[in-house]
């Protein structure tokens, strides 16, 4: 789907410029003006067309960037509990001359899919914060274990992540 909407955006803007009288402004020339007039939407368009999911608000782009799933298994050959690494990376929008280190306060929620050895489903899920410290102009990222109990009745054989958000709570 990335690969479709990049080559659209890129058909788009050909089919667009070469279309428009001489005396417009191309595709591409607008999109340019966009950057900058308009630094969050440029950054918002520009992620949908490139197949990145990063959001904008308040001055700082983010995007879950990383995520690691490692399970302990129990006694009975299935899984008990798991841990969930998370890595949020943030970035500054604001000039180098704006001199104001920002601390961002994630929610993050994570919920995993589980099967156990009768091929039942389930989900189990979990809830927790992170901070990432940004400079300006900077980017920055950190990282939270989160642990998530999967046991079951039955041997918990299968686990996977099936969702993670992390929200922007606060910016301090």
């Amino acid at each position: 789907m990335r690969a479709f909407l990049a080559a659209f955006a890129v058909a788009a803007l050909t089919a667009a410029s070469a279309s428009l009288a001489e005396d417009k402004p191309s595709v591409a020339e607008r999109f340019g003006q966009l950057a900058k007039s308009d630094p969050e939407l440029f950054q918002v368009l520009n992620a949908m067309i490139s197949g990145s999911q990063p959001e904008v608000a308040g001055g700082f782009e983010w995007e879950v960037s990383n995520t690691r799933l490692s399970c302990d298994e129990h006694y009975d050959g299935g899984f008990d509990d798991c841990t969930v690494d998370v890595e949020v990376e943030a970035k500054s929008l604001a000039g180098p001359e704006d001199r104001r280190d920002a601390t961002l306060e994630f929610d993050c929620d994570v919920t995993l899919r589980t099967e156990d050895v009768d091929g039942s489903t389930g989900s189990e899920s979990g809830n927790e914060s992170l901070d990432v410290r940004v400079s300006p102009g900077q980017r920055g990222s950190d990282t939270l274990s989160m642990r998530i109990d999967v046991s079951s009745y039955s041997p918990v054989m299968n686990v996977r992540i099936s969702d993670v958000q992390c929200d922007l709570d606060q910016i301090s």
